[in-house]
C-alpha cells in the first residue's frame, strides 16, 4: 500500500478496523511517521475540524507513535489532551483512562516534564491527570524511572 492508501485507510470512515493499514504502516514505520505526527498536530490545532469530518486517523496516529516510540509525537499528544475536557473526551473517549498512560510513557523519551505539567494542569480534565500520574507509574514498571524518583514526586504532589 501507498502512504496516501495507508492514511485513507486508517482515516475509518468505513467503520471496518484497517488490519492491513495499520500493518503496511508499521512495516513502512520511515515513510508514515512524518504524516502521523502531522495528523496529531492538526488534532491538536484544530479539533473541531477532525471532529466535524469523522475522521478517526488520530485514533491509530497515537498508537501508531507510541509504538515506534516516537518522542516528537509527545508535545503533541500532551496538546491535545490539553484541550477543554469535553474536547479531548470527543476526541480519545475511553483511550484516556485506557491508554493514554502507555502512551505518555512510550513517547516520553524519559522525559516527564510534560507529563508532570500535564498533572498539575488544574484546568486538564482530570482523567488526564490521572493518566499523567499513571504513566509516571508505568515508566517505572519499565525500568525507564527510578521508584523513589516518581514516589518522591508523588511526595512534593501531596504536600503541597
Amino acid at each position: 500500500m501507498t502512504t496516501e492508501e495507508i492514511l485513507k485507510a486508517i482515516s475509518h470512515k468505513d467503520k471496518k478496523f484497517p488490519r492491513e493499514a495499520l500493518e503496511q504502516a508499521i512495516a513502512q514505520k520511515d515513510e508514515i511517521t512524518p504524516h502521523l505526527l502531522k495528523i496529531l498536530e492538526r488534532v491538536a490545532d484544530d479539533p473541531d475540524e477532525v471532529l466535524d469530518l469523522e475522521n478517526y486517523s488520530h485514533y491509530y496516529a497515537i498508537y501508531l507513535l507510541s509504538q515506534f516510540r516516537e518522542t516528537r509525537a509527545y508535545p503533541l499528544i500532551v496538546r491535545m489532551v490539553s484541550l477543554p475536557s469535553d474536547t479531548v473526551d470527543e476526541l480519545l473517549g475511553d483511550t484516556i483512562t485506557e491508554g493514554l498512560p502507555k502512551i505518555l510513557a512510550s513517547v516520553c523519551g524519559g522525559d516527564t516534564s510534560l507529563i508532570v505539567r500535564l498533572v498539575e494542569n488544574a484546568g486538564a480534565d482530570r482523567f488526564v491527570r490521572g493518566a499523567g500520574l499513571h504513566a509516571l507509574i508505568a515508566l517505572v514498571l519499565s525500568g525507564d524511572k527510578k521508584r523513589d524518583e516518581v514516589m518522591g514526586y508523588y511526595s512534593r504532589l501531596f504536600d503541597a
